[in-house]
């Protein structure tokens, strides 16, 4: 069964902090060489991809389409020592990407439309 529920812009704000955490962090994991950096980068991927799915209509989406082709496009270089300038680039520039939409969030109304499966959603705080 399938609800059209409310969003609270708080949640989805928090979302994009921790988006923008968990994109920072690829920065170590490739300067020390972590030999799970790529599945690490296909996770973050997949958890931005599936908030699409939930989010109906993302407040401002090119954060959404840009960090998502980042990533994918991080996902298919293979790890080499010497891309680590391309990929921290690449990094900050995700990370400015979320800055802006969160920047773009003040003041914006409160709740965003979803679409979910309410048996999907797990709350943790």
């Amino acid at each position: 069964m399938t609800n059209n529920k409310n969003l609270d812009i708080r949640i989805y704000k928090k979302a994009l902090i921790d988006y923008k955490s968990q994109i920072w962090k690829i920065i170590p994991l490739y300067e020390v060489g972590n030999e799970h950096i790529d599945g690490y980068i296909e996770t973050i991927s997949g958890e931005i991809f599936g908030m699409g799915t939930y989010i109906v209509d993302l407040p401002h989406g090119s954060w959404y389409v840009r960090v998502l082709n980042t990533l994918k496009k991080l996902e298919l270089e293979p790890y080499s020592p010497d891309n680590f300038k391309k990929t921290r680039k690449e990094v900050l520039k995700m990370v400015n990407l979320i800055d802006k939409e969160l920047e773009h969030l003040k003041g914006l109304w409160t709740w965003v439309n979803i679409n979910i499966t309410l048996t999907e959603l797990i709350v943790v705080d």
